[in-house]
Protein backbone atom coordinates (compact mmCIF):
# COMPACT_ATOMS: atom_id res chain seq x y z
CA UNK A 1 0.00 0.00 0.00
CA UNK A 2 1.16 3.54 -0.70
CA UNK A 3 2.64 5.61 2.09
CA UNK A 4 0.50 8.06 4.03
CA UNK A 5 1.40 11.38 2.32
CA UNK A 6 -0.71 14.44 3.14
CA UNK A 7 0.76 16.55 0.33
CA UNK A 8 -0.15 13.88 -2.24
CA UNK A 9 -3.72 13.64 -1.00
CA UNK A 10 -4.18 17.43 -1.03
CA UNK A 11 -2.62 17.68 -4.50
CA UNK A 12 -4.78 14.88 -5.92
CA UNK A 13 -7.98 16.36 -4.54
CA UNK A 14 -7.13 20.05 -4.98
CA UNK A 15 -10.22 20.61 -7.13
CA UNK A 16 -12.45 19.12 -4.44
CA UNK A 17 -10.79 21.35 -1.86
CA UNK A 18 -11.28 24.36 -4.13
CA UNK A 19 -14.92 23.41 -4.65
CA UNK A 20 -15.44 23.01 -0.91
CA UNK A 21 -13.78 26.38 -0.28
CA UNK A 22 -15.81 28.13 -2.96
CA UNK A 23 -19.09 26.60 -1.78
CA UNK A 24 -18.32 27.65 1.76
CA UNK A 25 -17.48 31.15 0.59
CA UNK A 26 -20.72 31.31 -1.39
CA UNK A 27 -22.72 30.23 1.64
CA UNK A 28 -21.13 32.88 3.84
CA UNK A 29 -21.33 35.47 1.08
CA UNK A 30 -25.02 34.77 0.52
CA UNK A 31 -25.73 35.03 4.22
CA UNK A 32 -23.93 38.31 4.88
CA UNK A 33 -24.79 39.98 1.58
CA UNK A 34 -28.55 39.96 2.19
CA UNK A 35 -28.33 43.44 3.73
CA UNK A 36 -25.50 44.63 1.50
CA UNK A 37 -25.73 47.97 -0.38
CA UNK A 38 -23.25 48.99 -3.08
CA UNK A 39 -22.82 52.67 -3.90
CA UNK A 40 -20.89 53.97 -6.89
CA UNK A 41 -19.92 57.62 -6.90
CA UNK A 42 -18.10 60.29 -8.90
CA UNK A 43 -17.59 64.06 -8.88
CA UNK A 44 -18.14 66.10 -12.03
CA UNK A 45 -17.34 69.76 -12.66
CA UNK A 46 -18.77 72.19 -15.19
CA UNK A 47 -15.64 74.06 -16.30
CA UNK A 48 -16.90 76.48 -18.97
CA UNK A 49 -16.62 80.19 -18.14
CA UNK A 50 -20.40 80.59 -17.93
CA UNK A 51 -20.77 77.72 -15.42
CA UNK A 52 -20.25 80.01 -12.42
CA UNK A 53 -23.41 81.81 -13.52
CA UNK A 54 -25.23 78.50 -13.87
CA UNK A 55 -25.08 78.57 -17.69
CA UNK A 56 -24.06 76.06 -20.34
CA UNK A 57 -21.74 77.07 -23.23
CA UNK A 58 -24.85 77.75 -25.35
CA UNK A 59 -26.21 80.16 -22.71
CA UNK A 60 -29.04 78.02 -21.32
CA UNK A 61 -29.34 77.12 -17.64
CA UNK A 62 -27.41 74.09 -16.40
CA UNK A 63 -29.94 71.36 -15.66
CA UNK A 64 -28.34 68.55 -13.65
CA UNK A 65 -31.54 66.50 -13.87
CA UNK A 66 -30.45 65.73 -17.44
CA UNK A 67 -27.89 63.37 -15.89
CA UNK A 68 -30.70 60.94 -15.03
CA UNK A 69 -33.09 61.95 -17.80
CA UNK A 70 -34.91 59.01 -19.46
CA UNK A 71 -33.08 59.23 -22.79
CA UNK A 72 -29.63 59.35 -21.12
CA UNK A 73 -30.40 56.41 -18.82
CA UNK A 74 -31.99 54.40 -21.63
CA UNK A 75 -28.88 54.90 -23.75
CA UNK A 76 -26.67 53.67 -20.88
CA UNK A 77 -28.82 50.58 -20.32
CA UNK A 78 -28.67 49.78 -24.04
CA UNK A 79 -24.87 50.10 -24.09
CA UNK A 80 -24.57 47.71 -21.14
CA UNK A 81 -27.22 45.39 -22.63
CA UNK A 82 -28.82 45.26 -19.19
CA UNK A 83 -32.40 44.19 -18.51
CA UNK A 84 -33.08 46.70 -15.72
CA UNK A 85 -35.74 49.35 -16.27
CA UNK A 86 -35.12 53.04 -16.80
CA UNK A 87 -37.13 53.94 -13.69
CA UNK A 88 -35.04 51.50 -11.60
CA UNK A 89 -31.82 53.33 -12.50
CA UNK A 90 -33.26 56.84 -12.32
CA UNK A 91 -34.71 56.31 -8.85
CA UNK A 92 -31.30 55.26 -7.49
CA UNK A 93 -29.23 58.14 -8.86
CA UNK A 94 -28.62 61.13 -6.62
CA UNK A 95 -27.09 64.44 -7.70
CA UNK A 96 -25.91 66.69 -4.87
CA UNK A 97 -24.15 70.05 -5.26
CA UNK A 98 -20.78 70.43 -3.59
CA UNK A 99 -20.69 73.74 -1.73
CA UNK A 100 -17.51 75.06 -0.10
CA UNK A 101 -17.52 76.10 3.54
CA UNK A 102 -17.17 79.74 2.55
CA UNK A 103 -20.10 79.55 0.15
CA UNK A 104 -22.18 77.70 2.74
CA UNK A 105 -21.62 80.52 5.26
CA UNK A 106 -22.57 83.06 2.62
CA UNK A 107 -25.73 81.12 1.83
CA UNK A 108 -26.74 80.95 5.49
CA UNK A 109 -26.14 84.69 5.92
CA UNK A 110 -28.26 85.58 2.88
CA UNK A 111 -31.11 83.30 3.94
CA UNK A 112 -30.92 84.65 7.48
CA UNK A 113 -31.49 88.16 6.11
CA UNK A 114 -34.58 86.85 4.34
CA UNK A 115 -33.11 87.40 0.89
CA UNK A 116 -33.31 84.99 -2.01
CA UNK A 117 -30.20 82.88 -2.56
CA UNK A 118 -29.41 81.79 -6.11
CA UNK A 119 -27.40 78.60 -6.02
CA UNK A 120 -25.00 78.11 -8.97
CA UNK A 121 -22.53 75.38 -7.98
CA UNK A 122 -20.13 73.97 -10.57
CA UNK A 123 -19.18 70.74 -8.75
CA UNK A 124 -21.63 67.89 -8.16
CA UNK A 125 -21.45 64.58 -6.31
CA UNK A 126 -23.18 61.84 -8.32
CA UNK A 127 -24.05 58.51 -6.68
CA UNK A 128 -25.87 55.35 -7.68
CA UNK A 129 -26.86 52.70 -5.11
CA UNK A 130 -28.10 49.12 -5.54
CA UNK A 131 -29.00 46.35 -3.14
CA UNK A 132 -27.96 42.77 -2.59
CA UNK A 133 -29.30 41.56 -5.93
CA UNK A 134 -26.55 43.46 -7.77
CA UNK A 135 -22.78 43.70 -7.50
CA UNK A 136 -20.34 46.50 -6.85
CA UNK A 137 -19.10 46.21 -10.45
CA UNK A 138 -22.66 46.60 -11.71
CA UNK A 139 -23.03 49.85 -9.77
CA UNK A 140 -19.71 51.18 -11.08
CA UNK A 141 -20.35 50.15 -14.67
CA UNK A 142 -23.87 51.58 -14.65
CA UNK A 143 -22.86 54.96 -13.20
CA UNK A 144 -19.82 55.15 -15.46
CA UNK A 145 -21.95 54.42 -18.53
CA UNK A 146 -24.67 56.87 -17.44
CA UNK A 147 -22.08 59.62 -17.09
CA UNK A 148 -20.54 58.68 -20.43
CA UNK A 149 -23.97 58.89 -22.08
CA UNK A 150 -24.61 62.21 -20.33
CA UNK A 151 -21.31 63.63 -21.60
CA UNK A 152 -22.29 62.59 -25.14
CA UNK A 153 -25.71 64.19 -24.65
CA UNK A 154 -24.18 67.37 -23.20
CA UNK A 155 -21.67 67.51 -26.03
CA UNK A 156 -24.28 67.16 -28.78
CA UNK A 157 -26.68 69.63 -27.18
CA UNK A 158 -24.39 72.36 -25.90
CA UNK A 159 -20.82 71.99 -27.17
CA UNK A 160 -19.99 69.81 -30.15
CA UNK A 161 -20.06 70.91 -33.76
CA UNK A 162 -21.50 68.60 -36.38
CA UNK A 163 -19.09 67.58 -39.14
CA UNK A 164 -20.25 68.51 -42.65
CA UNK A 165 -21.36 65.40 -44.62
CA UNK A 166 -19.23 64.13 -47.48
CA UNK A 167 -21.17 65.17 -50.59
CA UNK A 168 -18.43 63.95 -52.95
CA UNK A 169 -18.48 60.34 -51.74
CA UNK A 170 -20.87 59.05 -54.42
CA UNK A 171 -20.18 61.60 -57.14
CA UNK A 172 -18.98 58.92 -59.54
CA UNK A 173 -22.21 56.93 -59.13
CA UNK A 174 -24.54 59.80 -60.04
CA UNK A 175 -25.49 60.76 -63.59
CA UNK A 176 -23.77 64.13 -63.42
CA UNK A 177 -22.30 66.06 -66.31
CA UNK A 178 -18.67 67.11 -66.03
CA UNK A 179 -19.41 70.71 -65.08
CA UNK A 180 -22.02 69.54 -62.54
CA UNK A 181 -19.52 67.21 -60.87
CA UNK A 182 -17.04 70.06 -60.53
CA UNK A 183 -19.77 72.36 -59.12
CA UNK A 184 -20.66 69.74 -56.49
CA UNK A 185 -17.00 69.42 -55.49
CA UNK A 186 -16.66 73.22 -55.28
CA UNK A 187 -19.79 73.51 -53.12
CA UNK A 188 -18.54 70.71 -50.87
CA UNK A 189 -15.16 72.41 -50.45
CA UNK A 190 -16.91 75.66 -49.57
CA UNK A 191 -19.03 73.99 -46.89
CA UNK A 192 -16.06 72.13 -45.40
CA UNK A 193 -13.92 75.29 -45.38
CA UNK A 194 -16.73 77.10 -43.56
CA UNK A 195 -16.75 74.30 -40.95
CA UNK A 196 -12.96 74.28 -40.62
CA UNK A 197 -12.75 78.07 -40.25
CA UNK A 198 -15.32 77.94 -37.43
CA UNK A 199 -12.97 75.79 -35.33
CA UNK A 200 -9.73 76.56 -33.51
CA UNK A 201 -7.18 76.64 -36.34
CA UNK A 202 -4.24 75.68 -34.11
CA UNK A 203 -5.89 72.49 -32.82
CA UNK A 204 -3.86 69.46 -33.98
CA UNK A 205 -5.25 65.93 -33.84
CA UNK A 206 -3.11 63.29 -32.16
CA UNK A 207 -4.80 60.62 -34.29
CA UNK A 208 -4.37 62.18 -37.75
CA UNK A 209 -1.44 64.53 -37.11
CA UNK A 210 -3.32 67.35 -38.91
CA UNK A 211 -4.32 70.73 -37.53
CA UNK A 212 -7.39 72.60 -38.81
CA UNK A 213 -4.98 75.10 -40.39
CA UNK A 214 -3.32 72.25 -42.34
CA UNK A 215 -6.72 71.06 -43.58
CA UNK A 216 -7.80 74.58 -44.55
CA UNK A 217 -4.60 74.99 -46.59
CA UNK A 218 -5.12 71.60 -48.28
CA UNK A 219 -8.72 72.41 -49.29
CA UNK A 220 -7.80 75.90 -50.47
CA UNK A 221 -5.07 74.41 -52.65
CA UNK A 222 -7.58 71.95 -54.11
CA UNK A 223 -10.04 74.73 -54.81
CA UNK A 224 -7.59 77.22 -56.29
CA UNK A 225 -5.50 74.78 -58.33
CA UNK A 226 -7.17 71.45 -58.98
CA UNK A 227 -10.78 72.65 -59.39
CA UNK A 228 -9.79 75.70 -61.46
CA UNK A 229 -7.81 73.39 -63.73
CA UNK A 230 -10.86 71.16 -64.17
CA UNK A 231 -13.04 74.21 -65.00
CA UNK A 232 -10.52 75.21 -67.66
CA UNK A 233 -10.44 71.68 -69.10
CA UNK A 234 -14.25 71.50 -69.31
CA UNK A 235 -15.03 75.02 -70.50
CA UNK A 236 -12.15 75.45 -72.94
CA UNK A 237 -12.82 72.03 -74.43
CA UNK A 238 -16.63 72.44 -74.14
CA UNK A 239 -16.74 68.90 -72.72
CA UNK A 240 -20.18 67.55 -71.86
CA UNK A 241 -21.95 64.22 -71.81
CA UNK A 242 -25.12 65.69 -73.35
CA UNK A 243 -24.97 69.30 -74.65
CA UNK A 244 -28.76 69.72 -75.05
CA UNK A 245 -29.56 68.50 -71.53
CA UNK A 246 -26.81 70.66 -70.03
CA UNK A 247 -28.01 73.79 -71.85
CA UNK A 248 -31.58 73.15 -70.71
CA UNK A 249 -30.54 72.61 -67.11
CA UNK A 250 -28.40 75.74 -67.12
CA UNK A 251 -31.28 77.84 -68.50
CA UNK A 252 -33.58 76.51 -65.77
CA UNK A 253 -30.99 77.31 -63.10
CA UNK A 254 -30.55 80.87 -64.44
CA UNK A 255 -34.31 81.44 -64.34
CA UNK A 256 -34.53 80.07 -60.79
CA UNK A 257 -31.67 82.30 -59.64
CA UNK A 258 -33.25 85.37 -61.28
CA UNK A 259 -36.53 84.70 -59.46
CA UNK A 260 -34.62 84.51 -56.16
CA UNK A 261 -32.72 87.68 -57.06
CA UNK A 262 -35.90 89.65 -57.82
CA UNK A 263 -37.48 88.47 -54.57
CA UNK A 264 -34.38 89.41 -52.58
CA UNK A 265 -34.21 92.88 -54.23
CA UNK A 266 -37.87 93.49 -53.38
CA UNK A 267 -37.27 92.56 -49.74
CA UNK A 268 -34.16 94.78 -49.64
CA UNK A 269 -36.04 97.78 -51.12
CA UNK A 270 -38.89 97.30 -48.66
CA UNK A 271 -36.45 97.15 -45.75
CA UNK A 272 -34.63 100.24 -46.99
CA UNK A 273 -37.95 102.10 -47.03
CA UNK A 274 -38.59 101.01 -43.43
CA UNK A 275 -35.15 102.27 -42.40
CA UNK A 276 -35.86 105.59 -44.10
CA UNK A 277 -39.10 105.92 -42.13
CA UNK A 278 -37.34 104.99 -38.90
CA UNK A 279 -35.03 108.04 -38.80
CA UNK A 280 -37.82 110.68 -38.47
CA UNK A 281 -39.37 108.62 -35.65
CA UNK A 282 -36.07 108.83 -33.76
CA UNK A 283 -35.98 112.60 -34.18
CA UNK A 284 -39.60 112.91 -33.00
CA UNK A 285 -38.80 110.83 -29.92
CA UNK A 286 -35.80 113.02 -29.17
CA UNK A 287 -37.90 116.22 -29.49
CA UNK A 288 -40.57 114.75 -27.22
CA UNK A 289 -38.03 113.77 -24.62
CA UNK A 290 -36.41 117.21 -24.78
CA UNK A 291 -39.73 118.92 -24.16
CA UNK A 292 -40.80 116.66 -21.29
CA UNK A 293 -37.56 115.50 -19.63
CA UNK A 294 -34.88 117.97 -20.64
CA UNK A 295 -32.13 117.84 -23.26
CA UNK A 296 -29.60 115.98 -21.11
CA UNK A 297 -32.02 113.16 -20.24
CA UNK A 298 -33.22 112.91 -23.83
CA UNK A 299 -29.70 112.61 -25.16
CA UNK A 300 -28.91 109.87 -22.62
CA UNK A 301 -31.97 107.89 -23.77
CA UNK A 302 -31.27 108.22 -27.49
CA UNK A 303 -27.50 107.90 -27.38
CA UNK A 304 -27.09 105.29 -24.65
CA UNK A 305 -26.50 102.55 -27.25
CA UNK A 306 -23.83 104.59 -29.04
CA UNK A 307 -21.48 105.34 -26.17
CA UNK A 308 -19.65 102.71 -24.15
CA UNK A 309 -21.67 101.16 -21.35
CA UNK A 310 -20.24 99.24 -18.40
CA UNK A 311 -21.66 96.59 -16.08
CA UNK A 312 -21.34 96.47 -12.28
CA UNK A 313 -17.81 95.08 -12.54
CA UNK A 314 -16.70 97.78 -15.00
CA UNK A 315 -16.64 95.58 -18.12
CA UNK A 316 -17.68 97.23 -21.41
CA UNK A 317 -20.72 95.78 -23.14
CA UNK A 318 -22.89 96.87 -26.01
CA UNK A 319 -26.61 96.54 -26.65
CA UNK A 320 -28.40 96.33 -29.97
CA UNK A 321 -31.58 98.28 -30.71
CA UNK A 322 -34.20 97.89 -33.44
CA UNK A 323 -32.40 100.22 -35.86
CA UNK A 324 -29.21 98.15 -35.58
CA UNK A 325 -31.20 95.02 -36.38
CA UNK A 326 -32.73 96.59 -39.48
CA UNK A 327 -29.33 97.69 -40.78
CA UNK A 328 -27.92 94.21 -40.14
CA UNK A 329 -30.77 92.59 -42.12
CA UNK A 330 -30.27 95.11 -44.96
CA UNK A 331 -26.57 94.21 -45.19
CA UNK A 332 -27.43 90.48 -45.23
CA UNK A 333 -29.93 91.02 -48.07
CA UNK A 334 -27.38 92.86 -50.17
CA UNK A 335 -24.74 90.19 -49.58
CA UNK A 336 -27.21 87.58 -50.83
CA UNK A 337 -28.07 89.78 -53.84
CA UNK A 338 -24.39 90.10 -54.73
CA UNK A 339 -23.92 86.31 -54.41
CA UNK A 340 -26.95 85.60 -56.64
CA UNK A 341 -25.72 88.05 -59.29
CA UNK A 342 -22.35 86.31 -59.32
CA UNK A 343 -23.98 82.89 -59.70
CA UNK A 344 -26.13 84.16 -62.58
CA UNK A 345 -23.06 85.57 -64.34
CA UNK A 346 -21.24 82.26 -63.94
CA UNK A 347 -24.20 80.29 -65.30
CA UNK A 348 -24.53 82.66 -68.27
CA UNK A 349 -20.86 82.25 -69.07
CA UNK A 350 -21.21 78.45 -68.98
CA UNK A 351 -24.30 78.71 -71.18
CA UNK A 352 -22.44 80.85 -73.73
CA UNK A 353 -19.56 78.35 -73.82
CA UNK A 354 -21.78 75.38 -74.62
CA UNK A 355 -24.11 77.26 -76.98
CA UNK A 356 -21.13 78.23 -79.13
CA UNK A 357 -20.94 75.71 -81.98
CA UNK A 358 -17.42 76.69 -83.07
CA UNK A 359 -14.63 74.18 -82.51
CA UNK A 360 -13.10 73.78 -79.08
CA UNK A 361 -9.85 75.61 -78.30
CA UNK A 362 -8.48 72.52 -76.57
CA UNK A 363 -9.23 68.90 -77.23
CA UNK A 364 -9.14 66.60 -74.18
CA UNK A 365 -10.43 63.03 -74.33
CA UNK A 366 -13.41 62.11 -72.15
CA UNK A 367 -11.41 59.33 -70.50
CA UNK A 368 -8.62 61.72 -69.51
CA UNK A 369 -11.07 64.31 -68.18
CA UNK A 370 -13.00 61.71 -66.17
CA UNK A 371 -9.71 60.45 -64.78
CA UNK A 372 -8.76 63.95 -63.60
CA UNK A 373 -12.19 64.45 -62.00
CA UNK A 374 -11.95 61.08 -60.29
CA UNK A 375 -8.44 61.91 -59.05
CA UNK A 376 -9.65 65.16 -57.42
CA UNK A 377 -12.71 63.39 -55.95
CA UNK A 378 -10.51 60.64 -54.46
CA UNK A 379 -8.26 63.27 -52.92
CA UNK A 380 -11.31 64.98 -51.43
CA UNK A 381 -12.57 61.65 -50.05
CA UNK A 382 -9.18 61.05 -48.43
CA UNK A 383 -9.10 64.55 -46.94
CA UNK A 384 -12.67 64.21 -45.69
CA UNK A 385 -11.74 61.09 -43.72
CA UNK A 386 -9.03 63.12 -41.98
CA UNK A 387 -11.50 65.98 -41.38
CA UNK A 388 -14.06 63.61 -39.82
CA UNK A 389 -11.52 61.99 -37.47
CA UNK A 390 -10.02 65.35 -36.53
CA UNK A 391 -13.50 66.78 -35.96
CA UNK A 392 -14.53 63.95 -33.65
CA UNK A 393 -11.36 64.38 -31.60
CA UNK A 394 -11.95 68.15 -31.51
CA UNK A 395 -15.46 67.59 -30.16
CA UNK A 396 -14.02 65.41 -27.38
CA UNK A 397 -11.54 68.17 -26.65
CA UNK A 398 -14.36 70.73 -26.45
CA UNK A 399 -16.32 68.53 -24.05
CA UNK A 400 -13.28 68.11 -21.80
CA UNK A 401 -12.96 71.90 -21.64
CA UNK A 402 -16.58 72.32 -20.57
CA UNK A 403 -17.32 69.35 -18.33
CA UNK A 404 -14.95 66.98 -16.55
CA UNK A 405 -14.80 64.23 -13.97
CA UNK A 406 -12.77 65.04 -10.86
CA UNK A 407 -12.23 61.34 -10.18
CA UNK A 408 -12.87 58.03 -11.86
CA UNK A 409 -16.01 56.20 -10.84
CA UNK A 410 -15.44 54.27 -7.63
CA UNK A 411 -17.67 52.25 -5.32
CA UNK A 412 -17.88 51.08 -1.73
CA UNK A 413 -19.82 48.42 0.15
CA UNK A 414 -21.78 48.97 3.33
CA UNK A 415 -20.55 45.68 4.84
CA UNK A 416 -16.98 44.37 4.82
CA UNK A 417 -17.62 41.07 3.12
CA UNK A 418 -13.89 40.47 2.57
CA UNK A 419 -13.39 39.72 6.24
CA UNK A 420 -16.24 37.19 6.29
CA UNK A 421 -15.06 35.67 3.02
CA UNK A 422 -11.55 35.22 4.42
CA UNK A 423 -12.92 33.45 7.48
CA UNK A 424 -15.07 31.23 5.26
CA UNK A 425 -12.16 30.35 3.00
CA UNK A 426 -9.92 29.38 5.90
CA UNK A 427 -12.63 27.28 7.56
CA UNK A 428 -13.78 25.45 4.46
CA UNK A 429 -10.23 25.04 3.15
CA UNK A 430 -9.44 23.16 6.35
CA UNK A 431 -12.58 21.04 5.98
CA UNK A 432 -11.68 20.36 2.35
CA UNK A 433 -8.14 19.26 3.24
CA UNK A 434 -9.43 16.88 5.90
CA UNK A 435 -11.92 15.45 3.44
CA UNK A 436 -9.21 15.08 0.78
CA UNK A 437 -6.95 13.18 3.17
CA UNK A 438 -9.79 10.84 4.16
CA UNK A 439 -10.89 10.21 0.57
CA UNK A 440 -7.29 9.85 -0.60
CA UNK A 441 -6.50 7.24 2.02
CA UNK A 442 -9.65 5.27 1.20
CA UNK A 443 -8.61 5.46 -2.47
CA UNK A 444 -5.19 4.01 -1.60
CA UNK A 445 -6.85 1.08 0.10
CA UNK A 446 -9.21 0.43 -2.83
CA UNK A 447 -6.39 0.80 -5.38
CA UNK A 448 -4.14 -1.56 -3.45
CA UNK A 449 -6.92 -4.13 -3.25
CA UNK A 450 -8.01 -4.00 -6.91
CA UNK A 451 -5.09 -2.73 -8.97
CA UNK A 452 -1.93 -3.96 -7.21
CA UNK A 453 -0.68 -7.55 -7.20
CA UNK A 454 0.03 -8.49 -3.60
CA UNK A 455 3.00 -10.73 -4.30
CA UNK A 456 4.97 -8.53 -6.70
CA UNK A 457 3.46 -5.17 -5.59
CA UNK A 458 3.34 -4.27 -9.26
CA UNK A 459 0.21 -3.20 -11.21
CA UNK A 460 -2.10 -6.18 -11.51
CA UNK A 461 -3.58 -7.72 -14.65
CA UNK A 462 -6.58 -5.39 -14.35
CA UNK A 463 -4.18 -2.45 -14.43
CA UNK A 464 -2.47 -3.93 -17.49
CA UNK A 465 -5.81 -4.22 -19.30
CA UNK A 466 -6.74 -0.60 -18.46
CA UNK A 467 -3.32 0.59 -19.62
CA UNK A 468 -3.76 -1.19 -22.96
CA UNK A 469 -7.19 0.40 -23.45
CA UNK A 470 -5.80 3.88 -22.81
CA UNK A 471 -3.04 3.29 -25.37
CA UNK A 472 -5.65 2.09 -27.89
CA UNK A 473 -7.59 5.34 -27.58
CA UNK A 474 -4.49 7.31 -28.55
CA UNK A 475 -4.54 5.71 -31.98
CA UNK A 476 -1.44 4.66 -33.92
CA UNK A 477 1.71 4.12 -31.87
CA UNK A 478 4.84 6.19 -32.26
CA UNK A 479 8.16 5.00 -30.92
CA UNK A 480 6.96 2.16 -28.72
CA UNK A 481 8.42 -1.11 -27.37
CA UNK A 482 6.67 -4.03 -25.77
CA UNK A 483 8.64 -6.46 -23.56
CA UNK A 484 7.24 -9.73 -22.20
CA UNK A 485 9.15 -11.17 -19.25
CA UNK A 486 8.45 -14.72 -18.12
CA UNK A 487 9.71 -16.70 -15.08
CA UNK A 488 10.66 -20.05 -16.57
CA UNK A 489 11.29 -22.08 -13.40
CA UNK A 490 8.62 -20.74 -11.01
CA UNK A 491 6.53 -23.91 -11.14
CA UNK A 492 9.58 -26.02 -10.40
CA UNK A 493 10.55 -23.78 -7.47
CA UNK A 494 7.04 -24.10 -6.04
CA UNK A 495 7.13 -27.87 -6.47
CA UNK A 496 10.62 -28.56 -5.16
CA UNK A 497 11.21 -25.88 -2.55
CA UNK A 498 7.70 -24.64 -1.73
CA UNK A 499 5.29 -21.85 -2.47
CA UNK A 500 6.98 -19.52 0.02
CA UNK A 501 10.14 -19.68 -2.09
CA UNK A 502 8.09 -19.01 -5.21
CA UNK A 503 6.50 -16.02 -3.54
CA UNK A 504 9.97 -14.76 -2.58
CA UNK A 505 11.07 -15.06 -6.23
CA UNK A 506 8.07 -13.02 -7.40
CA UNK A 507 8.63 -10.43 -4.66
CA UNK A 508 12.30 -9.99 -5.63
CA UNK A 509 11.49 -9.70 -9.31
CA UNK A 510 8.72 -7.21 -8.45
CA UNK A 511 11.16 -5.01 -6.46
CA UNK A 512 13.66 -4.98 -9.33
CA UNK A 513 11.04 -4.20 -11.98
CA UNK A 514 9.41 -1.51 -9.81
CA UNK A 515 12.69 0.41 -9.67
CA UNK A 516 13.16 0.00 -13.45
CA UNK A 517 9.62 1.21 -14.19
CA UNK A 518 10.43 4.64 -12.77
CA UNK A 519 12.92 5.14 -15.57
CA UNK A 520 11.48 3.16 -18.48
CA UNK A 521 7.70 3.13 -18.18
CA UNK A 522 4.78 0.90 -17.25
CA UNK A 523 5.62 -2.61 -15.97
CA UNK A 524 2.86 -4.81 -14.58
CA UNK A 525 2.28 -8.42 -13.53
CA UNK A 526 0.05 -9.98 -16.19
CA UNK A 527 -0.49 -13.30 -14.39
CA UNK A 528 0.73 -16.78 -15.37
CA UNK A 529 4.26 -15.96 -14.19
CA UNK A 530 4.59 -13.21 -16.80
CA UNK A 531 5.35 -9.49 -16.63
CA UNK A 532 4.25 -7.02 -19.32
CA UNK A 533 6.34 -3.92 -20.07
CA UNK A 534 4.62 -1.19 -22.17
CA UNK A 535 7.38 1.33 -22.85
CA UNK A 536 6.34 4.57 -24.57
CA UNK A 537 9.01 6.59 -26.43
CA UNK A 538 11.40 3.67 -26.02
CA UNK A 539 13.60 2.22 -28.78
CA UNK A 540 14.68 -1.39 -29.14
CA UNK A 541 18.18 -0.56 -27.91
CA UNK A 542 16.86 1.16 -24.80
CA UNK A 543 14.66 -1.85 -24.02
CA UNK A 544 17.68 -4.16 -24.47
CA UNK A 545 19.62 -2.06 -21.99
CA UNK A 546 16.77 -2.35 -19.48
CA UNK A 547 16.78 -6.15 -19.92
CA UNK A 548 20.55 -6.17 -19.33
CA UNK A 549 20.06 -4.28 -16.07
CA UNK A 550 17.41 -6.78 -15.06
CA UNK A 551 19.76 -9.63 -15.97
CA UNK A 552 22.53 -8.25 -13.76
CA UNK A 553 20.11 -7.85 -10.85
CA UNK A 554 18.84 -11.45 -11.26
CA UNK A 555 22.39 -12.77 -11.47
CA UNK A 556 23.28 -10.89 -8.28
CA UNK A 557 20.26 -12.46 -6.56
CA UNK A 558 21.16 -15.94 -7.78
CA UNK A 559 24.76 -15.57 -6.53
CA UNK A 560 23.47 -14.65 -3.08
CA UNK A 561 20.74 -17.29 -2.98
CA UNK A 562 22.15 -20.53 -4.44
CA UNK A 563 19.21 -22.51 -3.14
CA UNK A 564 16.62 -20.42 -4.98
CA UNK A 565 17.59 -19.71 -8.58
CA UNK A 566 15.60 -17.38 -10.87
CA UNK A 567 15.43 -18.24 -14.55
CA UNK A 568 13.73 -15.68 -16.86
CA UNK A 569 13.35 -14.93 -20.53
CA UNK A 570 12.62 -11.64 -22.28
CA UNK A 571 10.82 -11.20 -25.61
CA UNK A 572 11.14 -7.73 -27.22
CA UNK A 573 9.09 -6.22 -30.05
CA UNK A 574 9.32 -2.55 -31.05
CA UNK A 575 7.07 -0.66 -33.45
CA UNK A 576 9.77 0.55 -35.83
CA UNK A 577 11.50 -2.77 -36.42
CA UNK A 578 8.30 -4.78 -36.71
CA UNK A 579 6.32 -2.09 -38.54
CA UNK A 580 3.40 -2.72 -36.19
CA UNK A 581 1.66 0.39 -34.75
CA UNK A 582 -1.30 -1.22 -32.99
CA UNK A 583 -0.84 -2.14 -29.33
CA UNK A 584 -2.66 -5.50 -29.39
CA UNK A 585 -0.76 -6.71 -32.45
CA UNK A 586 2.56 -5.51 -31.02
CA UNK A 587 1.94 -7.45 -27.78
CA UNK A 588 1.07 -10.57 -29.79
CA UNK A 589 4.26 -10.09 -31.81
CA UNK A 590 6.28 -9.87 -28.59
CA UNK A 591 4.93 -13.24 -27.47
CA UNK A 592 6.04 -14.70 -30.80
CA UNK A 593 9.59 -13.37 -30.55
CA UNK A 594 12.47 -15.62 -29.55
CA UNK A 595 13.21 -15.30 -25.85
CA UNK A 596 16.44 -13.81 -24.45
CA UNK A 597 17.71 -15.66 -21.39
CA UNK A 598 18.09 -13.49 -18.28
CA UNK A 599 20.31 -14.26 -15.30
Amino acid sequence: MKEFQIVRYVSNWKYLIALCTVLGGIIFYGYFSRQQVYTAYAIISYTNTEAKSGKTPSGTDIDVSEIYSPNVVADAIEKLESNVSVDFVRSRIKVEPIISDEEQKRKEAILKEGEEYEESPTDYYISFSVGKDYSEDFAKNMLNTVLSSYFDFYSEKYVAKAVIPNNVENIGKGNYDYIESIDIMKQSIGEILEYLNSNQASFRSSRTGYSFYDLITSYQLLEEVSLDRLYVDVLSGRKTKDRAVLVEKTNDEIQSLQIQLEKMKAQSDELLLTIGQYNPKILEAQEYSTDTKGAETANSIILQDIYERRDEEGNIFYSENTYDTLISHYVDYNKEIFSLEQQIEEKKYILECFQDNTGAALSLSNEMLEGRIRLVADRMDSLYGIVARTGREYNSYLVSKNIAMQNSVDAYAQLNLKLYMTMAFVLFFGIGCCGAILIGRIGDIVEYTLYVDRKTRLPSRLSCDERIEKIKKRGALGTFTCVVLSVENLKEVNRTIGYSAGDKVLEEIGNILKSLSKEYGFIGYNGANQFLCLLDNCTYGKAEFMVSLLSEAIKHFNDGNPGVMIEMKARIADSKKTGIYQINKLISKAYEMEGITIG
